[in-house]
């Protein structure tokens, strides 16, 4: 919810109405789509990102034994975790704190400026040309919303072809449609 499926179909569905809108068929009817406030568009992005957080998570634990504490969390012996200055005991304690992006072994990538699924849906600003990582489903999704607002868009796919886990016919299909759309691969 946080940042995979719900922002990024977000942002797609708002690369979508752009796109529709600066590329319909109708003959007599101006054209003028443009992104005005990409930070309005990405704040609604959040804002829905947030709505269904709680709506998804957060209000379900209500009338449950679940106890809900947001912070930065430490291990305080072996039935105890602290979360802040407060102290919670228990017989158990699971530890589910999610993934991180792995960042591939580039150098100078993790010392310079890049962007992760995590960080991509806090732009402020559309960037004017964004270099994608990875040819796979997710990359291209990102890849074809950003070039759909406006943005110069490589994708880097180091095995032959996109979607590497997909048909050839498949992979070579869909990049020429992303080709056609502005998208670099």
């Amino acid at each position: 919810v946080n940042v995979g499926c719900v922002p990024s179909k977000a942002l797609i569905r708002a690369a979508e109405a752009h796109h529709r809108a600066a590329h319909h068929p109708f003959a007599g009817i101006c054209s003028r789509s443009q992104v005005e406030d990409f930070g309005a568009v990405m704040g609604q992005v959040q804002a829905l990102t947030d709505e269904l957080r709680q709506h998804k998570y957060l209000d379900l634990i209500d009338g449950t034994q679940i106890v809900f504490r947001e912070g930065r969390a430490r291990l305080a012996g072996e039935q105890a975790i602290q979360v802040g200055e407060e102290t919670i005991t228990g017989r158990a304690v699971l530890i589910a704190t999610g993934s991180r992006t792995a960042l591939p072994p580039i150098p100078g990538l993790s010392g310079g400026p890049y962007l992760t699924n995590e960080t991509l849906y806090r732009l402020s600003e559309l960037p004017k040309h964004l270099i994608v990582l990875g040819g796979g489903y997710i990359g291209l999704e990102n890849a074809q919303a950003f070039a759909r607002l406006g943005s110069r868009v490589t994708v880097l796919e180091l095995l032959p072809q996109v979607l590497p886990q997909e048909d050839a016919d498949v992979a070579e299909a869909l990049a020429t449609y992303l080709e056609a759309e502005g998208v670099t691969i």
